[in-house]
């Protein structure tokens, strides 16, 4: 995230005129960074939230900074809403998308306004419509995707537990019938259905 973020940072540096547009880049790239930071020392949690959290702010500064609630800062938005979803907990995805939705909310108002540098009357309450409901559909298929696989995964975990105690009663009857074999004291020999080839012979068979 970091990498990337860095590259589009030069990107629009050295190819745009407008250096506000570098604000968000720059600023993903400190938190990406940060991220990686946080993951190295072990503070998973903390890493997701910072990423997830910090891409919504990064999302607003660069609707401000383009001066329209469109685009770039929407995909942000997106970004931020499905990656709390796959990766962090079910309140902190609930946190982003009330989030996203407040924030794109109060940018709206803001260029319907005209507190941004564009403003457009016809195409805000459409874009709104068409962002918070992409929102919307977004968090859904990803609630829906993540119940699915953690459904796939508690089953997987039951049978694979199911597996496990089938293979330790095996072993529990193999033991009790290697004891009652060897320390029985009738004479017991065990041979090859096969081929009649003598496996094994218990104590009382050899004083026999």
């Amino acid at each position: 995230m970091a990498g990337a973020a860095f590259l589009v940072a030069l990107y629009v540096y050295f190819f745009t005129s407008n250096r506000l547009n570098m604000v968000a880049p720059a600023l993903n790239t400190l938190i990406g960074a940060a991220a990686w930071v946080l993951l190295r020392l072990g503070h998973v949690r903390h890493a997701v939230h910072l990423a997830v959290f910090g891409v919504l702010g990064t999302a607003t500064v660069a609707s401000i900074s383009m001066g329209s609630v469109h685009v770039t800062g929407v995909v942000l938005f997106l970004g931020a809403v499905a990656g709390a979803g796959i990766f962090a907990s079910w309140r902190a995805m609930l946190g982003s998308v009330f989030g996203a939705i407040a924030l794109i909310t109060a940018l709206t108002l803001a260029e319907w306004n005209g507190w941004l540098m564009e403003r457009s009357l016809r195409a805000v309450p459409a874009a709104f419509v068409t962002n918070v409901g992409t929102l919307v559909v977004v968090a859904v298929m990803v609630y829906y995707s993540r119940r699915r696989s953690e459904q796939t995964m508690a089953r997987l975990s039951a049978e694979l537990e199911v597996r496990r105690e089938t293979e330790r009663e095996r072993d529990r009857s193999k033991d009790r019938l290697a004891r009652f074999f060897r320390n029985s004291p009738s004479p017991m020999l065990a041979q090859s259905a096969r081929t009649g080839t003598i496996l094994d012979v218990n104590l009382a068979f050899s004083r026999c």
